[in-house]
């Protein structure tokens, strides 16, 4: 029943639709009711734009707007909400606050303004997680880490990120080359600066160490009308995908950009390619490799539930490794690193009941130079109040970097905004 009412509302939408996008925007000079009428008609042209997806056409109609109705609340409410909805949370959270200035007792501004803040506001996140890699050079982890942001100025935050790692292997060939078994613990940690400019662009600049070495990393993300370029460098990153990484104290230098862009209102694209030089403390090239991204992401249907269709591409491609011998002649490489290339499709379910939300995916990979499986996992999110979140995540799949292994992963997680 309620999918019925649903489409039969869009049929409506869509019937007015066409009565309506026929006419042109009128905004000149008018008085009285005829204005009054003229400005309530371009309002529901704007929420129409917007409902059907039409998001640009709803933005330069709200702009053109607002230019001729600059104290009205409505406008500039309607004008706040769209650029919230393509990104631009800085330049609506201005906009809801200009509206909030010239009608302060209404509650529908507020709380749309209350909300958007919600979503960037300060926050800790403490996480548990057991993640067992099973296959050939297995292994076991238990993680514990903390995060969280406060912000130290208008649209700037500090941030803290915090991973305590129990790692425990029956068999490792450490960088020396002996052979034995490890369980011991490793630590790393990231405080970060970031800025939000007003159009929405970010840069961040992060602090980074393990047990043993220090490092650093910035950020560059530029929006525009039709998406996001990020441009990326890390300097000594710790870095725990590989079992070397965690026992050894690793990190990877890199350097990349990615590009998202919206295709439609239902189709996305994300691409993106980084060089990485792995090291550890005795040898800061041990291995190095280019990597190459792809999703491309379709919303089959945008009501409840939520549900998408994607492929993915994940691939790097070994440039250098360092070879060594052991003691009895042996060769050896000190980072388990390999050539792939994955391709995968998956299908993606999300529902969302008040106070509750289900997240759900499976899906088949394949590495061209390596295994193949499938991949399935579920999320689910509760908020027993409004600033806080229990999730708990279970996921099960090919180790990406070593297709040959199969990760399995729990998590549990509670957040705080504040």
């Amino acid at each position: 029943m309620r999918d019925l009412k649903f489409m039969c509302f869009k049929i409506l939408t869509l019937f007015i639709i066409c009565l309506i996008l026929d006419t042109p925007v009128v905004l000149g000079d008018q008085t009285g009711n005829g204005e009054s009428e003229q400005l309530r008609l371009d309002l529901l042209k704007v929420r129409l734009l917007y409902e059907t997806d039409r998001d640009m056409e709803a933005l330069r109609l709200s702009e053109l707007l607002l230019e001729k109705y600059p104290q009205d609340s409505r406008v500039l409410s309607n004008l706040a909400y769209i650029e919230w909805r393509i990104g631009q949370w800085r330049k609506a959270y201005m906009l809801y606050n200009q509206a909030i200035k010239i009608e302060p007792d209404n509650e529908g501004i507020v709380m749309g303004r209350d909300k958007l803040w919600h979503e960037q506001a300060s926050r800790v996140k403490i996480r548990h997680a057991w993640k067992n890699i099973s296959g050939a050079g297995g292994w076991e982890e238990r993680l514990t880490d903390a995060n969280g942001h406060i912000f130290i100025a208008d649209y700037t935050r500090l941030g803290v990120i915090y991973h305590n790692n129990s790692v425990k292997t029956d068999s490792i060939r450490r960088a020396d080359g002996k052979i034995a078994p490890f369980e011991g613990m490793r630590n790393r940690g990231e405080i970060f600066l970031q800025h939000d400019a007003e159009n929405s662009s970010i840069i961040k600049l992060s602090l980074l160490a393990n047990s043993s070495t220090p490092g650093a990393g910035v950020l560059f993300s530029l929006w525009d009308i039709s998406g996001r370029t990020v441009l990326f460098g890390e300097l000594k990153h710790p870095y725990w995908d590989y079992i070397e990484g965690i026992i050894e104290d690793g990190t990877r230098d890199r350097i990349g950009i990615t590009r998202e862009q919206k295709l439609g209102s239902r189709l996305n694209l994300q691409l993106g390619t980084a060089f990485e030089q792995y090291g550890i403390p005795a040898d800061d090239n041990v291995a190095a490799s280019q990597s190459v991204s792809g999703n491309l992401r379709f919303i089959v249907v945008k009501m409840q539930p939520l549900v998408t269709l994607g492929y993915n591409l994940d691939a790097d491609y070994l440039i250098s490794i360092d070879k060594r011998a052991d003691s009895a002649g042996v060769e050896y490489n000190p980072w388990t690193i390999r050539s792939r290339e994955i391709h995968s499709l998956d299908v993606t379910v999300s529902y969302f009941i008040e106070g509750f939300l289900t997240d759900g995916y499976a899906g088949y990979s394949s590495d061209r130079l390596g295994a193949h499986g499938a991949f399935y996992g579920v999320s689910f999110t509760y908020i027993p109040i409004e600033d806080i979140e229990i999730i708990i995540n279970y996921d099960r799949g090919l180790n990406s970097v070593i297709t040959s292994q199969t990760i399995e992963h729990i998590r549990g997680s509670l957040v705080w905004r504040f």
